[in-house]
Formats: structure tokens, C-alpha cells, sequence
């Protein structure tokens, strides 16, 4: 995984191809060839999914700072 990390480093955020399968994703140690290695939920990930479920996005009310009204929300600002 090392070597790979350092083949990635110098590239940029926005280049796609920094983000690719990595050889230690696979059991034949070639990314994107033959089988995928296995591997199961951490405790937390269970855990956070079980609070907040699988919501793919934000379900909140988000405000923008023109629309920000400090009077409906006491003790703001």
C-alpha cells in the first residue's frame, strides 16, 4: 500500500485517476482484477447507520447566511 500511496501523492484532488481501485483491494494484488477481498462493517459504521440510517444525503433544513433570520432561532447571535 505504500508503494501506491507514493504513486498517487503528487497528484492533484482533481485528478480522477489519484482514485482508483488499489491492489489491496483484490486477492490477485492486480486492482480491478479477480476477486475483491472481503471485508465486513466496522462497529462504528454499524453503529452510526442504526442512529441516522442510509440517507444517501443532507435531509436537513440548510439556511444561507442571506436568509439567516436570528429571530427565529433564540439564543443565536
Amino acid at each position: 500500500m505504500r508503494r501506491e500511496i507514493k504513486k498517487h501523492l503528487k497528484k492533484s484532488d482533481d485528478d480522477a485517476s489519484a482514485y482508483g481501485p488499489w491492489d489491496a483491494d483484490y486477492k490477485s494484488r492486480k486492482a480491478g482484477v479477480g476477486k475483491k477481498v472481503p471485508t465486513k462493517k466496522s462497529k462504528y459504521t454499524k453503529k452510526f447507520k442504526e442512529m441516522f440510517g442510509e440517507s444517501e444525503g443532507f435531509s436537513g433544513n440548510i439556511i444561507s447566511f442571506d436568509n439567516f433570520n436570528p429571530d427565529n432561532f433564540p439564543g443565536a447571535i
